[in-house]
């Protein structure tokens, strides 16, 4: 089910041309999709980051995501699939600040999941609680 309003944002350098085709051709025409399928400056990642709603991080494989902890950090929500250390991410931060997916991203999981963060406590205006990442308090544990 499409979320009224809503616009899906693709972005990143895909992994090579067949991913790129396949995924310009499935957006084809829908006027609900930006692309930009290319390689995002850094000072150009910010304006990516504040104008989502949701941050969609579809790994297939991971054992940490510096892509989630700089999502973070602008404040946004995220959602991830349940692998490896990534629900230790989830335990750190809550319910309110990830969301975690079994198996496959399907529409429904991202229908959900987008539902879920129009209606996190405190909506777009919350801040994530990343004092337990400081790298000071980080140091002192290590």
């Amino acid at each position: 089910m499409a979320q009224h309003g809503a616009c899906l944002m693709v972005a990143g350098c895909p992994l090579d041309q067949d991913i790129a085709l396949e995924t310009r051709t499935a957006a084809a025409g829908d006027l609900k999709v930006r692309l930009h399928l290319d390689w995002a400056r850094q000072d150009f990642v910010q304006y990516f980051l504040r104008a989502a709603g949701l941050i969609v991080l579809p790994y297939t494989e991971i054992l940490n995501s510096g892509s989630a902890l700089l999502a973070l950090s602008f404040d946004r929500p995220i959602l991830l699939p349940a692998v490896i250390a990534i629900p230790e991410l989830y335990e750190l931060l809550g319910g309110n600040w990830v969301r975690l997916y079994e198996g496959e991203l399907t529409s429904e999981v991202l229908s959900d999941a987008a539902q879920w963060a129009k209606q996190r406590p405190g909506g777009e205006f919350a801040h994530a609680p990343l004092d337990a990442l400081d790298w000071n308090q980080l140091a002192k544990l290590t």
